[in-house]
């Protein structure tokens, strides 16, 4: 997905997704790619397909681009992933706080 983890995060937060539920689908993916059926693959290269096999729903496409992207930096140690974890804390907050794009 082109667009940073906060424009993705964004996406999802205001298609109706709870920080609750974009944790556990980051922590689903990423668990299917490090160890489950989608092993040695990265997040960030998951198709629509792909990702609503391992969560059992079936997320528009441009929902299932964001939740790739998203968890891509969902289990980094870097700034980055920190303040993704703590966006999705309190993602009313978060989207809040940013900038209205146009």
């Amino acid at each position: 997905m082109a667009g940073t983890w906060q424009e993705a995060l964004l996406l999802l937060h205001r298609r109706g997704w709870h920080g609750e539920l974009v944790d556990e689908a980051c922590e689903r993916l990423i668990e299917a790619c490090l160890e489950g059926e989608l092993a040695g693959r990265p997040t960030g290269d998951l198709t629509q397909h792909e990702i609503a096999r391992v969560l059992g729903q079936s997320p528009t496409e441009e929902e299932a681009r964001a939740l790739a992207r998203v968890s891509e930096v969902h289990d980094r140690t870097d700034p980055d992933g920190h303040a993704l974890r703590d966006a999705l804390g309190d993602l009313d907050a978060f989207a809040e706080a940013l900038p209205e794009r146009g």
